[in-house]
């Protein structure tokens, strides 16, 4: 990145610790320009800018990348070491007062109205750019509020995306595979006869699940018509039906058995997706875990991306995440291998050995859990401590009426379905082998005490009913912040329950139970001590 001029060395006037966020591009005019380059050279062309960003930054010669022409926008900030603005919109002037490029066409509104005004006019200006966007982003302006609003998982409260209509193309359906994802989904794919859909080249779109075939008695032959939802994902819209009149098409039979192992495949009560039963014996699935193991938020391991597992796993030198860990073994064959090398390879066996420690919500995502995204990757690692105590809990959770079952269950944003996917996968005979197999190799790292000395430090907190000083979800991650666990229900294990107005049935049930409940003031000297 440091080849990219829009980005400076160094900061005027800047402070100790800066983190500075946004976004990578390459415009179109430099765009049709590598492909020109790439044409005369006999290379492969690109599909779209965006995908000419990310390979252009994916390069290892530094040199090939500043010859792409990158271009950056600054518009967020993550760590600041200290604050001298107070709104969004005063610190995109102090990004542009350090050298940095801001989008020209950020715009500060009074109201809804204004901002929906805006909207207007950069969708009106949208295809007169010089770069691919997708929609605008609403953010709210007082930083204190972009604080007190917070953020769940990934994304923030105070920021939101409106993005413009999707563009629309017709096409015919030549096929439609099965691919199977890493939880077992069957996910039903349209082959297209190639069409441009908003200056990219589709080819495939998606047809979600059985239910959306059926709904709309989509098949083999179809005239459609498909857009990039965001775009981004092709999806197929509608069927053009009278065209069938001078169209042959063949109706599409849902498969009951797995297209890479042959298991069954069954589609639970309730459900809109068919599941592989296979697990771990099923090839598809076992690379799809693979490459969600090393994914960015789980081991996140240097120089092992998706396109390397597909190769290591035919190679059957990786059939399960332990293997990674074992890779030296093969070190001469890497090291033989085309395109790798020496340093190459030694390179990549010390950034799995870096992956050896790693931290236990980490660990869980990894594992590729039906439902555990990386919040309640976050919660289990928080909750349990350790990899041992979340197995040993769901192994006696499997009896729903034992007080395993029932402390899964208390914990906050886990209901019944996500306890009963976390039972099923450690309670597999596979996934139990493949697991000894990783503990052997890998050691994780609990999420450290917040505040160890606080008063509520490793108690359980229920709140329930309407605060006044603070929302539920600040109380929660207050509460979190100084070591305590917060639960959606009241247990005997609960050892404070926290009411404000309209408190209901949680109140009642604490004063059943003898645990101790606190009104919304007395939780906050009890926290503050």
């Amino acid at each position: 990145m440091r080849t990219i001029a829009d980005i400076p060395e160094r900061l005027n006037n800047g402070p100790a610790v800066a983190e500075i966020r946004g976004e990578i591009f390459m415009s179109k005019a430099d765009f049709f320009a590598l492909n020109d380059i790439q044409q005369n050279s006999n290379a492969k062309v690109f599909a779209n800018p965006r995908n000419a960003a990310a390979g252009s930054l994916r390069q290892k010669d530094p040199a090939v990348t500043a010859a792409r022409a990158l271009r950056f926008f600054a518009y967020a900030a993550g760590e600041m070491s200290e604050w001298t603005v107070n709104s969004h919109h005063d610190y995109l002037s102090q990004l542009q007062s350090w050298g940095f490029t801001i989008n020209p066409y950020s715009a500060l509104t009074e109201n809804i109205a204004a901002a929906l005004r805006h909207y207007q006019t950069i969708s009106a200006k949208r295809a007169d750019l010089d770069y691919d966007i997708d929609g605008v982003v609403y953010k709210v302006d007082q930083l204190d509020y972009q604080q007190r609003l917070g953020q769940v998982s990934r994304s923030p409260r105070w920021a939101i995306a409106h993005k413009f209509p999707a563009e629309k193309a017709m096409t015919h359906i030549l096929g439609i595979d099965i691919q199977v994802g890493r939880t077992g989904a069957l996910t039903p794919v349209a082959r297209l006869q190639p069409v441009t859909v908003g200056g990219v080249v589709v080819s495939n779109a998606t047809l979600h699940n059985e239910d959306y075939i059926k709904d709309k008695d989509i098949r083999i032959g179809d005239l459609v018509q498909i857009q990039r939802a965001g775009d981004v994902i092709p999806q197929v819209l509608a069927v053009d039906k009278d065209a069938r009149k001078d169209t042959r098409t063949e109706a599409f039979h849902y498969p009951d058995h797995c297209p890479s192992c042959g298991s069954p495949a069954i589609r639970p009560e309730g459900e809109a997706v068919r599941r592989c039963t296979g697990q771990l014996s099923c090839p598809a699935q076992l690379l799809e875990r693979l490459k969600h193991f090393v994914s960015r938020d789980a081991f996140d391991i240097e120089g092992l991306g998706a396109r390397i597992i597909e190769e290591l796993h035919q190679d059957d030198m990786l059939n399960e995440p332990a293997d990674i860990f074992h890779l030296k073994r093969y070190q001469a064959e890497l090291t033989a291998r085309d395109g790798w090398g020496e340093t190459s390879v030694k390179n990549l066996l010390m950034a799995i050995d870096q992956r050896r420690e790693i931290a236990l919500e980490r660990l869980i995502y990894g594992l590729g859990i039906r439902q555990i995204g990386q919040a309640t990757s976050m919660l289990l690692a928080r909750h349990f401590g350790s990899l041992e105590q979340l197995m040993a809990t769901a192994l006696a959770a499997k009896d729903e009426t034992s007080e395993a079952w029932q402390s899964l269950i208390d914990i906050d944003q886990i209901g019944d379905s996500v306890a009963r996917d976390i039972v099923q996968f450690f309670t597999d005979t596979h996934n139990q082998e493949a697991l000894k197999r990783l503990r052997d190799v890998v050691h994780p790292v609990p999420p450290e005490a917040i505040a160890s000395d606080s008063p509520v430090a490793g108690k359980t907190v229920v709140f329930t009913g309407t605060l006044t000083s603070m929302s539920r979800a600040e109380a929660k991650a207050k509460a979190e912040l100084l070591g305590a666990k917060v639960a959606g229900s009241v247990s005997a294990k609960t050892d404070y329950v926290v009411i404000g107005a309209d408190a209901g049935s949680k109140a009642r049930k604490a004063e059943s139970l003898g645990v101790t409940i606190l009104d919304e003031d007395s939780w906050i000297r009890l926290s503050q001590s």
